[in-house]
């Protein structure tokens, strides 16, 4: 029932259903109370809401009460302040010994930070992951280089497309699967720059873990990389 009356965008007559909730268990009576899948429900709602400050409050209220988090209820918590600009929070639910940070949570950030410009935040959360052990997901990869193109840091663009191809990161299941147009910049700058087989080898890899969703899309993708390639090869 929460989660539909959430779902629905009903927030008001789901926070008075929850509050409710949290009133009989005080109160003693017997039935349901707030467990970390309603507490997570009511953050989650309100962090889709841009309810920044209900969302912490919310988390507040659940440590509390005694409701452990769980990596889902972290990651909401993360996502949410880092769609509304919060950063001051991230950092304190970053800096809670039992959150387990995994990829989805660093990706989130590096996104964030790269959102508002801050692309050397991006690299450092980016280099940050491999000192902590955590899997960086061609999610991870796509994040940081498109940044470091736009940003005109080409050098370092490709020297993580190196290393992405290197470790066949495209190749490993699990994780997120970027789209291919976030590596754009890239087919660019290497076309432009007479390294058309690294071009062509990236794109590869890309269409093979695309192939089945949206291939006419890749196609034109493809038709349009090497007619670049062809177009700056055939320069004196």
């Amino acid at each position: 029932m929460l989660a539909a009356l959430c779902r629905a965008g009903d927030l008001a007559t789901a926070r008075r259903l929850f509050d409710g909730m949290r009133a009989g268990e005080q109160g003693g009576e017997a039935g349901a109370f707030p467990n970390v899948v309603a507490y997570t429900t009511m953050i989650r709602a309100c962090c889709a809401s841009r309810l920044a400050d209900e969302a912490l409050s919310l988390f507040k209220m659940m440590l509390a009460d005694g409701v452990r988090p769980n990596r889902i209820t972290y990651n909401t918590m993360v996502q949410g302040f880092c769609q509304a600009g919060r950063m001051e929070p991230v950092k304190e639910v970053f800096g809670m010994d039992s959150f387990k940070r995994d990829t989805c949570t660093f990706n989130t950030l590096m996104a964030a930070h790269c959102r508002e410009g801050r692309i050397q935040d991006a690299k450092k959360v980016f280099d940050q992951m491999m000192e902590l052990r955590v899997r960086r997901d061609s999610a991870s990869y796509s994040i940081v280089t498109r940044a470091l193109c736009e940003n005109g840091e080409f050098g370092r663009a490709e020297e993580l497309v190196d290393s992405l191809l290197e470790k066949e990161v495209l190749k490993k299941r699990g994780g997120c699967v970027p789209l291919i147009a976030s590596y754009n910049p890239v087919f660019k700058y290497f076309c432009e720059n007479g390294k058309a087989k690294k071009a062509r080898l990236l794109f590869g890899q890309l269409l093979d873990i695309r192939s089945k969703v949206d291939f006419l899309a890749f196609n034109t993708t493809g038709i349009n990389l090497f007619a670049e390639c062809r177009k700056h090869s055939a320069k004196p």
